[in-house]
């Protein structure tokens, strides 16, 4: 039961930390272009100038971009 309670904690606590290299998902990457009106998808992305996030529809991305402004404040606009 002890060790079930540590895994349990150890994953909670991988969970919570933020993905190496998480930063890189923040900008749009060359393959991003916008898309036209319904073709895409919709990506978050943190402006380059500001504290701020801004949404845009792309296409090509890969893995760049975030899928909410949670996520886009939570991971790339930092408060510290």
């Amino acid at each position: 039961m002890r060790a079930a309670v540590f895994i349990f904690i150890g994953l909670l606590l991988i969970e919570l930390q933020p993905a190496q290299g998480q930063g890189e998902k923040c900008y749009p990457d060359a393959r991003c272009r916008r898309a036209k009106a319904g073709k895409g998808r919709v990506l978050w992305f943190a402006g380059k100038r500001s504290s701020t996030c801004y949404k845009t529809l792309v296409t090509g991305c890969g893995k760049s971009g975030m899928n909410s402004l949670f996520d886009c404040k939570n991971w790339c606009i930092s408060d510290d």
